[in-house]
């Protein structure tokens, strides 16, 4: 009887002369060097024409841009080395690689300690990974709004991401220290308005400031003998109004009525109590709401338009 593995069918031999699949990731005798084997080999020469080839069909390349720095630095071809670590540089910071970046300006620096251009890239740098860093605060602080905001549904961390960018060229965020910033959005609730809401009344005492994220907003002005309310100003993304209200108390001067579908950022007076808690410095953020707000602007014009009425009048 036979056993079972003299049942079994041998596997064919290989007539290939031997050479069958290559396994994946290894490399054809023909293919010579790679540019990492002719930089340990010590043959910059030609690892630097074979990395500008490289660059030709691939310009965006900065790994490619870096290797190719090091070479010249190695060939002692410093003037060329620092402009390709620069332009390694420039291509990270724009792709977002900040560390790499400070990395490949530093790696130049060495060379050239006194050169400027390097030295304001540091700097520029430094801003940079600052923002970065509150960036990453301020969109979970923002994610925090959308969860406690009225009627909240989950945001999704692209929109949260938008808001942020939206956001990041306002005076708001431009003025006021990283840390204020945070603490703000951290105790602000996101609310969605439509075209033909009112957020807000004139001569109302809600004591609440909003920080639009999206859309626009029309202030009127009500009429003083009862008529129809009169249109002051439109505001967009960053604009931050009842700073007045929320920090003095004041009645409202102008009604805000959205012009379309849009979202605020709204701080009430419990959030603002949260924010003064513990700050380091509270007066810098409350005279900083308060200088970057438009509330000011607002009442000089109800004044003004106040005052045409009454002359009218008489």
């Amino acid at each position: 009887m036979k056993s079972f593995f003299q049942g079994r069918s041998k596997k064919p031999a290989d007539k290939g002369g031997g050479k069958g699949k290559r396994r994946p990731g290894a490399r054809d005798r023909d293919t010579g060097p790679t540019t990492d084997d002719l930089i340990v080999l010590g043959r910059f020469a030609e690892a630097e024409e074979r990395l500008r080839k490289r660059l030709k069909t691939a310009p965006q390349d900065h790994h490619a841009r870096l290797k190719l720095a090091g070479v010249l630095e190695r060939l002692e071809q410093r003037d060329e080395a620092i402009v390709e670590y620069i332009g390694a540089a420039d291509q990270m910071m724009r792709d977002g690689f900040l560390d790499r970046a400070h990395a490949a300006l530093t790696r130049g620096q060495r060379i050239a300690p006194l050169e400027e251009s390097i030295k304001q890239r540091l700097l520029l740098l430094e801003e940079k990974r600052k923002l970065d860093q509150v960036r990453r605060q301020a969109v979970a602080a923002l994610s925090s709004a959308s969860r406690s905001g009225s009627g909240a549904v989950a945001t999704a961390a692209i929109e949260l991401e938008q808001i942020w960018d939206r956001l990041s060229s306002s005076p708001v965020v431009r003025e006021l220290p990283g840390e204020q910033i945070v603490r703000v959005l951290s105790n602000m609730k996101l609310r969605r308005f439509g075209v033909g809401e009112t957020l807000v009344r004139a001569e109302s005492s809600d004591e609440r400031a909003f920080l639009i994220a999206f859309g626009e907003i029309e202030a009127l002005a009500p009429a003083p003998t009862g008529g129809r309310d009169t249109s002051l100003r439109t505001f967009t993304i960053g604009d931050l109004l009842g700073e007045s209200s929320l920090l003095e108390r004041q009645p409202w001067a102008v009604s805000l009525r959205p012009t379309g579908n849009g979202s605020v950022l709204v701080l009430d007076r419990e959030g603002l109590e949260r924010c003064l808690v513990g700050n380091p410095d509270p007066r810098a953020l409350v005279s900083g709401l308060r200088r970057l707000g438009n509330d000011a602007e607002l009442r000089e014009m109800c004044g003004k338009l106040r005052s045409r009425a009454g002359s009218t009048m008489q």
